[in-house]
């Protein structure tokens, strides 16, 4: 299995076990939890948690704290929808994905993506990197969902 998934780049090793795929992990390796069937896994990036859910067929509830006000953004995520944002204000950015992205998708990519308490928050930490730029919650889904289904296409049904 270690030989198929070698050349897959999003596939981390602990030994020989898998501890993290595609943006999800058991350890905590970032800020952003992750709880789904009452066990709390991890997120690479903010956006991780909103196209997972219908990666794996289950709701999911966020928490991850915005790195310019320190105050914890609270989502519900279900595989269709986000069925809950708290508060309502926040935001995610986003980074235009540099060519090199898969070389190292987590520092290259998913350091760059976080939730905002709202726009005025997110705005500050976007005009300090540089191909940063700020997307609502429902639009950064919808982006996510697009992401599926060109990965997945009609498995995901």
């Amino acid at each position: 299995m270690r030989e198929l998934l070698a050349g897959w780049p999003g596939v981390y090793y602990e030994g020989e076990r898998i501890i993290g795929f595609w943006g999800l992990t058991p350890r905590p390796s970032s800020q952003h939890l992750f709880q789904v069937d009452g066990r709390t896994l991890y997120t690479w990036c903010a956006w991780d948690t909103l196209f997972i859910p219908k990666i794996l067929g289950k709701t999911a509830r966020v928490e991850t704290p915005c790195p310019i006000t320190g105050e914890t953004i609270r989502l519900t995520v279900t595989p269709d929808r986000v069925a809950r944002t708290a508060p309502e204000s926040a935001v995610m950015s986003i980074l235009d994905p540099p060519e090199d992205i898969q070389e190292d998708i987590v520092s290259k990519f998913c350091h760059h993506v976080f939730f905002f308490a709202s726009a005025a928050a997110g705005g500050q930490w976007t005009d300090g990197n540089p191909g940063t730029r700020l997307m609502s919650i429902p639009d950064a889904f919808e982006l996510g969902r697009l992401k599926n289904l060109r990965r997945f296409g009609d498995a995901l049904g």
